[in-house]
């Protein structure tokens, strides 16, 4: 089961990424909710400064392991608007399989422009 830290930490983006400030630099074309998923998935990326190909793998399930069914379908839409930009890349093997996501080097810029606090 994962971490309670985690899980609150999960929640706060996706329940709570509506109050955010309207544009932000360089993602201003994004909503609040879809900034909150990208910076909720680099934060949760095996990325580290001195990465050189900007890419790193991510599995939906995992993410989503034990979430309600309303937070899943808002990771999948938001997923495939953050796709529709070019933030991340997705690959599913089979129909109902495991989504896997690539975040693209697009991604790790672009939500580094955009550190409100929230």
């Amino acid at each position: 089961m994962p971490h309670k830290d985690m899980m609150f930490e999960f929640y706060r983006f996706f329940l709570h990424s509506t109050a955010e400030s309207g544009a932000g630099q360089g993602v201003g074309s994004l909503s609040a909710r879809t900034r909150a998923v990208a910076k909720y998935l680099k934060s949760h990326s095996p990325i580290t400064p001195i990465s050189e190909d900007g890419h790193f793998d991510l599995s939906l399930n995992k993410i989503l392991e034990g979430k309600t069914r309303k937070i899943c379908a808002r990771m999948f839409y938001e997923t495939l608007e953050l796709k529709s930009y070019g933030m991340v890349d997705v690959q599913q093997e089979e129909a109902y399989g495991d989504i896997t996501l690539k975040l693209t080097p697009s991604l790790l810029s672009k939500a580094d422009t955009n550190r409100s606090s929230m």
